[in-house]
Parts: structure tokens; sequence; C-alpha cells
């Protein structure tokens, strides 16, 4: 926002002062009337071509500033905003087409999530999830204690790969934002499970007078705490789908 009325207030300056121009030009040379018609026009040109540079200069601006509002979300100053990479991958002893037929189940139509207690709503109305996706909402004694919004971003049946992303929508979430890839790999012993993580989360910018700890510890310490369960979740997969055979 102050961006956007620093860089307003400057275009509207600089429209004000080119009309001005224009009219004292008119003003100066009115006295001589062989030249006032001139004159006029010339200065009218000018200022009319300045404050249609200014309009559509305003225009570009408000749009930008308002594209990057809507991708961006709201930060103080007291809010620090990090990324955590996390990759895992899982070797499963069974054929990478049934991996890939529990991935769909799991993910793309949020199976695994209905079973966990969210109650799960395809997204049909939204013309941005092209190919697909869901909203995830769990509540506790009528309150929503968990909600996202997944969207399916790649699905190549192929290659054996889903990619999603998901919106932390609840209170609590720190603005939580994670872009996850799938991805079932064929071996000779059967098929390697991959993920791929990447989260946008905030921490307070004050993170080692709150908890003693820097920004990059707390980081590293986000990080391992969701590898370890991610690789829980995955080898819970493994053995069930192991001993179903």
């Amino acid at each position: 926002f102050p961006r956007l009325a620093f860089f307003g207030t400057l275009i509207v300056v600089i429209t004000a002062v080119c009309s001005r121009v224009a009219k004292y030009l008119m003003r100066v040379f009115q006295k001589d009337d062989s030249k006032t018609s001139v004159v006029k026009s010339v200065s009218l040109f000018i200022c009319s071509r300045k404050v249609l540079i200014g309009l559509l200069a305003s225009t570009f601006l408000v749009a930008c500033v308002a594209q990057d509002s809507a991708r961006v979300p709201d930060l103080d100053e007291d809010t620090l905003r990090v990324t955590i990479v996390n990759r895992v991958s899982v070797p499963f002893s069974v054929a990478p087409s049934m991996v890939w037929d529990r991935v769909t189940r799991d993910f793309l139509k949020g199976e695994r999530f209905a079973k966990g207690g969210f109650e799960v709503v395809p997204l049909h109305n939204d013309p941005t999830a092209v190919d697909g996706g869901y909203r995830m909402l769990k509540l506790e004694t009528e309150q929503v204690i968990d909600e996202r919004v997944v969207t399916v971003t790649e699905l190549d049946d192929d290659a054996k790969r889903l990619s999603l992303f998901v919106e932390y929508l609840s209170e609590g979430a720190m603005g939580m934002e994670v872009h996850v890839t799938y991805s079932v790999l064929t071996v000779p012993e059967g098929a390697v499970f991959h993920l791929d993580s990447f989260a946008r989360t905030n921490i307070p910018a004050d993170q080692k007078d709150r908890q003693g700890m820097t920004v990059a510890e707390t980081v590293n310490e986000y990080k391992d705490n969701w590898h370890e369960h991610i690789h829980q979740s995955l080898m819970e997969m493994k053995s069930d789908m192991e001993a179903e055979g």
C-alpha cells in the first residue's frame, strides 16, 4: 500500500503540473491572436496526452500491486516468510501400478484425508482448478480446526507423477502454502515412492528472542520434524500395501 500511494501521488502531481504548464502557455500567448489558436491546440494536445498517460500508468500500477497483494499473504514487520524443502524416498516391494493407484486414491481423490476425519469436497465450481482439486475441512465441537484447499497442478499417468498446491486456511496455520509432487519410479525390486515438498510459511521475526533459536535453527527444526512425519506416513503406506501383497 505505501508504494501504491507514493507512485499514485507522483503520477497525479506530474499530470497536474503538465496541465498547469499548458494553461500557462495559453495565457502567455493570448495577446497574440495569430498564435492563440495554434498554442491552444498544441497545449491541449500536450495536456490531453499527459492526462491519458497518467491514467494508463495509474491503472497499470494498481493492477500490478493488486496482483502482488493477491499472491503474497499479508505480513507485518514482526513476521518472516521462509521456505522449507523436504525430499523423501521409500522403496516398495510391490508393482509400481499398485503404488500409483494408491497415490491417486489417497491424494488425487483425497480418500486418505476423508479416512482421517476430513470432509472432502471436490472443487467443481472453481475455474482455476482445471485438473481438479478439493477442499478439506475438519470440525471439532462445531469449530473449524483445519481447513485446506488442494489444487491439482500436474497429473501424468504415464510418468506416474502427481503435483498439488495446498493452501492452509485455518487460524494458526501460519499462512502455509505447499507445492508437493508425488512420483512413483520403477525399479527391479518393485517401486520407489518419491515425495518433493516445497513449503512457504510464516515465523516470528524475533524468533531467537521468543524461543532462543535463530531463524536458521527454526527452519531446520521444521524441516527435520516434517521429514520425520512424511517418512513415517510413507512407511505406514508401505507396510499396508506389502501386507496386502
